[in-house]
């Protein structure tokens, strides 16, 4: 190949994905079946017992990160969608809100779950709301219950991501032909039934990339419940990335680094499939 060839392009590129990407990922998986530790030097091949030492931690952890990615994926779809439907219709007014609606994605992370934290505190916002309307004083402790407190997190990742997916489902609505939708007006069709049987089979790829995107971000979750209860009360909210993040404090590298991999692993079982699943409904639909 001569060095006159488009390819030798590419090459700058390949080295920085390779150093910062390819690189780390392989010395991720390496590592993992060393015991490594920042209290003692040098490091010693374990093979799996990292993975098979891992206990009812875990597994707790494991299943909290899936009910909050579930919860997560159908609560952030709801929305997105309910909204998407509100502003079908092109115009000044809807643009207009579509691009309020949009500012939440534009927040950091970290500044949601902080502000979240206030909104939902014992003196905050929600609790003020409520003894406006109900004549008496709130003391709902949201980030002091297991419960309660996943609730709250759940919101504040849904509140924070949910605009991007309402675009999708707004491209896609719009692009549904406005003859198809007159044409079933005419023949007596209701609001319900444009919906079921018209618009949700022709914008099933969006719902497809939405829900799996969603459930894949959820199950990675970390900052902003970082931010909001570092995996409290009682881990309650403790999640995968969450567990990874308070072990590598701990030291125990080698440990944090195979319980990465967990998640990368359920990840790939579950989001694979899932996204198979959805692709045959489309073909379906």
């Amino acid at each position: 190949m001569s060095k006159s060839h488009p390819l030798w392009l590419l090459l700058p590129a390949m080295v920085l994905i390779s150093a910062l990407y390819l690189l780390p990922n392989l010395l991720n998986f390496a590592l993992a079946f060393t015991d490594w530790n920042t209290f003692r030097p040098g490091l010693n091949f374990v093979g799996t017992s990292n993975f098979l030492d891992q206990g009812r931690e875990l597994t707790d952890a494991l299943q909290r990160t899936f009910v909050f990615a579930i919860a997560s994926t159908v609560l952030m779809n709801v929305i997105a969608l309910c909204f998407a439907l509100a502003l079908e219709r092109p115009g000044p007014f809807a643009n207009f809100f579509a691009s309020v609606l949009f500012l939440p994605i534009l927040i950091s992370p970290l500044a949601a779950g902080y502000t979240f934290r206030a909104l939902f505190g014992n003196n905050g916002p929600v609790n003020g709301t409520l003894s406006f309307f109900f004549g008496a004083q709130a003391h709902v402790e949201w980030l002091g219950s297991q419960t309660t407190s996943m609730a709250a997190v759940i919101v504040c990742h849904c509140w924070r991501f949910y605009a991007l997916h309402m675009l999708v489902y707004l491209a896609a609505l719009r692009a549904v032909p406005r003859e198809l939708l007159d044409s079933a007006r005419i023949d007596g069709a209701g609001p319900w039934w444009l919906f079921r049987s018209v618009k949700i089979p022709l914008i099933s790829p969006a719902i497809t990339f939405n829900v799996s995107i969603v459930f894949i971000a959820s199950l990675s979750a970390f900052d902003t419940i970082l931010a909001m209860t570092k995996g409290g009360p009682a881990r309650g909210t403790e999640v995968l990335n969450i567990y990874v993040w308070r072990q590598f404090s701990t030291g125990a590298l080698g440990y944090s680094t195979a319980i990465s991999l967990v998640l990368v692993l359920a990840i790939i079982f579950t989001g694979l499939p899932l996204i198979a699943f959805l692709r045959r409904r489309e073909v379906d639909a």
